[in-house]
Formats: C-alpha cells, structure tokens, sequence
C-alpha cells in the first residue's frame, strides 16, 4: 500500500538564528527546521483553545521563537467579543500555551505576551446630537439601501477620554504581570529595559472632508516611554509623563505591505516540503459536544440562509418612503448532510446573475475539532463572488447544477 503522504500547510514561516519555524495553518504541529535540512517537530495538541472555531493564526516572530495568536472567527454579534488563545514555540523546541479569554494582542518578546483591552478606540468617539429618524409602517429592520445619497451629518461632539485600563504580561515561565494604565493601551514594545507604550488618550476625532463632503476619522495615538531596569510597574499615568505623538500612519501601512509580501513568499518557499506522515498529536482531540449543541450550531448557520429569496424593503434618495422589491435569489433550498464533526448545511438557489443554472455551495458547521464555525458574513461573501463573478464556469456544471 502506498503511503499516505500529509504535506504540512505553512501558516508563515520564521527564521530564528540559524532555524526556520514553520507552523501548519490548521493544525498542533510547527517544523523547526535547521541549516543542515534537519526538522525537529512540535506539537500542542492540549491547548487549551477557544470553543468556536478558529482562523488561521497569526504569527508574530521574537529574537528566538514565534508566538501563534489563535482567534475565533468573526461573529456578527457586536457585544459577542472573539475569543483567543496562544502558543509560543521556541527555536530549541520548547512550547507554551495560554488561553487569553477575549484579551487583545498588543506586543510580543521572547519572554511573554502583552495583552491588552480588547475594545477599540472608537467606542470613546463623540456622538452626534442627530435627532433620530423616523419609521414607517415597515420599519427599518432589514432596509436596503439602495443608494448612498446624503441625509446631512450633524455636527459630532468631541472625542471622549479612554478609561483606565489592565495591561497584562503572559510570561513564558508560567508566571503573569499585571500594570494599570491610566488609558486604552494600543501597542507595548520592550526593548532592553525600555518599555515603550503607545496608547490612545482619547477616541478618535471626526473631522469633515470638505471635498467629499463627509466625516472622516482621525485615531491620534501618543507613546511614552518608562524604565524597567528595576522591574516592570504597578501601574503606569501617561497624564504625568513626557509623550510624544505616534504619527508613522504611513509608514504603518507600508510595513504592513512589506510584511504581507514577506508573509506569501514564506508560504510559498515551504508549501509542499514537509510531510506530515509518522508524526504523532498533530490532530486537534474532539471536544466534548452535547446533541443539543450540535442542532443549535447547524441551526445558526441554517438561519444564515432562510430568507435569502424574501422580497426586500429599499430606499432611494428620489422615492419619498420605502417600497418593496424581488430578491435577486429564487428558490432557496437549504439541507443538512453528514455526521458531527463532517456536518454540512447545503443551500442551493437560482440567481439573476446566472439564471440559467441552479448554484450550489456548502458550509461546513463544525472544525474537524468539532469546534462550530460561526459564518458571521456568509451571505455577504456569497454576494461578493455572484457580483463579481468568482465562481466556476458554466461549462463545470453538473445535471444544471454549479457548485460555487
């Protein structure tokens, strides 16, 4: 019998002196591959990860090591905050792992992981003193807008002052720190005994764009720096230190341009190279999982779809209420296939697009973990490929049936 071959699937990959880590993108496993071709491999199939699903997690290299920043997937419930988890893998081999609750990612060094509050500056972003709109007979759940045409924008109030809040240090021995800042911290660097803070002291500004004719929005970070050489603080008041403005909003994005052009030729350079085969605990364990559970996930992503062909309610700037108007969806059929962990929620449809065909796509409801995927903007994704035409062509259809 021939033998199964299991390719590693690099999520990035980062050279640590004379090493390359190279993680899978999905599952407990990273290479450590040296100079000489060797490969030491890792795993960490007992971390202690979030219960939904989780993305591709983000690498973020250290003098000598890699953190993995694992998140759940989008939710499109604002006050549902995504949930997280870490693992450090050291260039000797050495692995780590810390479950981070909804604490947000703000720094990373060989000795531990700075967490931070996880809201975003524009909670604290004046509000205007706009009266509300009024509403019609059908109300405004579920409006389309059918044109983006102006309603006049009152002027907004100023930005509110961040509130105080923890910065937490998750140190690879085990062990944790705990500084109290006087505002919403926003990224942490330390370099020797220099702890640099950027931090946001108020929400950001809303400043109108004449040209356009709209408001837009202005973050203005500051930074301060404090020594450590005696240890890491209790706490630490911006308002009573020397800060200097964080204005390298350029340069942030040219970096991250930079990287994401390093980040695909990395995957590139590793795709295919590694086999999987003999390696033991590179699979995720079944979480444990009620029936009740199961349905309720199948049936959020189910929930996803129904509707789809409902007659929509729209506005226009030049129509002086709502009015009602087909779906550009016909004929939505939606069904459950196969057993948890492999359950899939198929939605068949006709569409103005390609209406000669019946379209076909699956979602899988659970992670080969068992863990459920959420699909917070499946229909909003599905849009996206119908309208810009990412799909097969007609020619790959089967018995009048393309699957997208």
């Amino acid at each position: 019998m021939e033998e199964r071959v299991e390719p590693l699937i690099p999520a990035d990959a980062v050279v640590v002196g004379t090493s390359t880590i190279v993680p899978d993108a999905t599952r407990p496993v990273a290479a450590i591959a040296g100079q000489d071709s060797s490969v030491r491999w890792v795993v960490w199939p007992k971390a202690d990860m979030p219960e939904r699903s989780v993305g591709r997690p983000r690498v973020w290299p250290t003098p000598n090591g890699a953190w993995l920043i694992y998140e759940t997937e989008d939710t499109e419930d604002p006050t549902d905050l995504a949930a997280r988890a870490a693992v450090f893998i050291a260039r000797d081999g050495r692995v780590v792992n810390f479950a981070l609750g909804t604490g947000w990612p703000v720094g990373a060094d060989d000795d531990g992981l700075w967490i931070g509050d996880p809201r975003a500056a524009s909670e604290w972003m004046g509000a205007s003193d706009a009266p509300g709109e009024a509403q019609d007979d059908l109300g405004v759940a579920g409006v389309h807008h059918a044109d983006r045409a102006g309603n006049g924008d009152a002027a907004p109030g100023a930005p509110l002052s961040t509130p105080k809040t923890q910065l937490v240090r998750l140190q690879t021995d085990g062990t944790r720190a705990l500084i109290l800042v006087d505002h919403l911290v926003h990224r942490v660097s330390l370099e020797g005994t220099h702890l640099t803070v950027q931090y946001y002291p108020t929400g950001p500004r809303q400043i109108f764009d004449q040209e356009r004719r709209s408001w837009d929005i202005a973050y203005e970070a500051r930074e301060v720096t404090v020594d450590v050489k005696d240890g890491l603080p209790d706490r630490i008041d911006t308002d009573l230190l020397p800060s200097r403005p964080v204005t390298a909003e350029a340069d942030d994005y040219a970096a991250e341009d930079a990287d994401d052009e390093r980040h695909r030729r990395a995957v590139a350079s590793w795709s295919n190279r590694l086999d999987l085969a003999g390696v033991e605990g590179t699979r995720w364990p079944l979480v444990e999982s009620s029936d009740a559970a199961r349905e309720l996930a199948v049936t959020h992503v189910r929930a996803r779809f129904e509707g789809l062909d409902t007659p929509l309610v729209i506005w226009t700037s030049n129509h002086p209420g709502y009015r009602r108007a087909h779906s550009d969806y016909r004929n939505v059929e939606i069904s459950v296939q196969g057993e948890w962990p492999a359950t899939v929620v198929v939605v068949s449809f006709e569409h103005c697009i390609i209406p000669e065909l019946r379209l076909r796509r699956s979602y899988r409801v659970f992670d080969d973990a068992g863990r459920p995927h959420t699909w917070a903007y499946a229909t909003v994704h599905l849009d996206e490929d119908l309208y810009t035409g990412a799909f097969p062509p007609r020619s790959a259809a089967i018995n009048g049936v393309l699957d997208i």
